[in-house]
């Protein structure tokens, strides 16, 4: 099913109903993500590999499920990647992805969360921890 877009008329006509404004929010957040602002879910070692020969910037978020400070950026790197539509997100769940250990260890992830950033397929830069201001700067040098 495909997302209407919300316009401000359709807005104003239903005004007074709270149900009809928080509908309109989800249609509105439907529509940022049609145009290009998710976070896409990287399950496999080979999915991560072919999401970062991009050109163009790439932010990797690598995460765990019990990780409370990964929970707590996450919503944060939602907004990011609505924002800057011109970056790819994608996110590796650390504890989910088969065979990840030697992987992580190779990209030197230590702690989570741990950001990295491509810039054309290559390696640009790396963060680690709940940090979201600093992770856009360094993702805005990036571009």
């Amino acid at each position: 099913m495909a997302a209407r877009c919300v316009t401000s008329s359709s807005i104003q006509q239903n005004r007074f109903s709270k149900l009809s404004i928080q509908r309109n929010a989800r249609q509105v957040q439907r529509c940022v993500l049609a145009r290009g602002g998710a976070v896409t879910e990287l399950n496999t070692i080979e999915a991560y590999k072919e999401f970062i020969e991009h050109d163009g910037v790439v932010v990797i978020d690598f995460f765990a499920s019990w990780c409370a400070p990964c929970k707590l950026i996450a919503p944060k790197i939602e907004e990011m990647a609505a924002e800057l539509t011109d970056v790819k997100f994608g996110k590796l769940n650390l504890t989910e992805t088969p065979n990840v250990g030697p992987f992580a260890k190779a990209l030197e992830i230590k702690s989570m969360p741990c950001f990295h950033v491509y810039k054309n397929g290559g390696k640009f830069d790396q963060m680690t921890g709940n940090n979201p201001d600093g992770l856009r700067k360094m993702v805005i040098s990036a571009l």
